[in-house]
C-alpha cells in the first residue's frame, strides 16, 4: 500500500463524492482487512482513499495542489475542514495521524443511504477504527463508537 495512493491507480471519473466517511485505524493488516470488507459490501476498491505517514500527512494539509487524486484528497479535506471548524480540529487529527504512520481511510458513500453509512461505519470499527467522521454536502458528524 502506497503512501497518498488509493487503492489502485485508476481514477474515477467525474466530480468528487458529495458524502464520505473518513477514520483513522492503527495497523496495515487491519486497513487491508477493512478494504477487503468494504469492497464485497459493493465499495469500489479503487474509490478507498488510504493515506499513510509523511506524504499521506501532506495530502490532508492540501501542499499538493495537482488534479486528479490529489486535486480530490485537497478539495475533501478542506470541506471536511470547513465543516468541522467549531470543534476540535479533526483534521489536524487524521493529519497528526497520518504522519505518526497510522493509515486514514476515506470512502465515498455512493448515495445518502442510512445503510450505506452505518456499513461503513461499522466496518471501519470492527478493524479498530476511530475519529471516524461523516461529511455531507452541506454537514458533518462525528460518529460515536
Amino acid at each position: 500500500m502506497a503512501d497518498a495512493t488509493p487503492q489502485t491507480s485508476d481514477e474515477a471519473p467525474g466530480r468528487s463524492p458529495d458524502n464520505f466517511i473518513v477514520g483513522v485505524i492503527h495497523e496495515r493488516p487491519h486497513v487491508e482487512s477493512a478494504v477487503n470488507e468494504l469492497h464485497s459490501l459493493g465499495f469500489p476498491e479503487d474509490s478507498i482513499l488510504v493515506l499513510h505517514g509523511k506524504s499521506g500527512a501532506d495530502a490532508i494539509r492540501g501542499r499538493d495542489q495537482e488534479p486528479g487524486f490529489t486535486g480530490f484528497l485537497r478539495r475533501s479535506w478542506i470541506r471536511l475542514s470547513e465543516f468541522l471548524s467549531d470543534q476540535l480540529d479533526p483534521v489536524q487529527r487524521h493529519i497528526e495521524a497520518a504522519a505518526q504512520g497510522n493509515y486514514v481511510i476515506l470512502v465515498p458513500l455512493p448515495d445518502t443511504n442510512l445503510e450505506s453509512r452505518n456499513q461503513v461505519h461499522q466496518v471501519l470499527k470492527s478493524h479498530g477504527g476511530y475519529d471516524i467522521v461523516l461529511v455531507g454536502l452541506n454537514s458533518s458528524e462525528q460518529l460515536t463508537a
